[in-house]
């Protein structure tokens, strides 16, 4: 009796971005995620370097990206994000208080 392995769904192009955007707070984390051969090998370097499950997580949903939806839109993603700054300090994480 043969096993046949299954295709792994795609998720949506959208949904992948969302879920990747705090890797791209780190340029060690996107090459992480470009230079991986599979979402689970980025996950596993990006848990090793950061220790952190979060970070992990949205570098493994990155290489899926690219896995599937292909190395253009990965690019695409990457300088669509780093050539648009932010543009209130909602989007920068940083509150709006100041400290005395």
């Amino acid at each position: 009796m043969s096993k046949k392995r299954q295709k792994a769904v795609k998720k949506p192009l959208d949904e992948l971005q969302a879920r990747a955007r705090l890797a791209l707070d780190s340029p060690a984390l996107v090459e992480i995620a470009r230079r991986a051969n599979s979402p689970t090998a980025a996950y596993n370097r990006a848990y090793l370097e950061t220790g952190d499950v979060k970070y992990a997580r949205a570098c493994h949903y990155f290489a899926a990206i690219k896995r599937d939806h292909g190395k253009t839109a990965f690019e695409d993603f990457v300088s669509s994000v780093v050539s648009q700054p932010p543009t209130s300090p909602l989007d920068t994480g940083k509150s709006k208080r100041r400290s005395p």
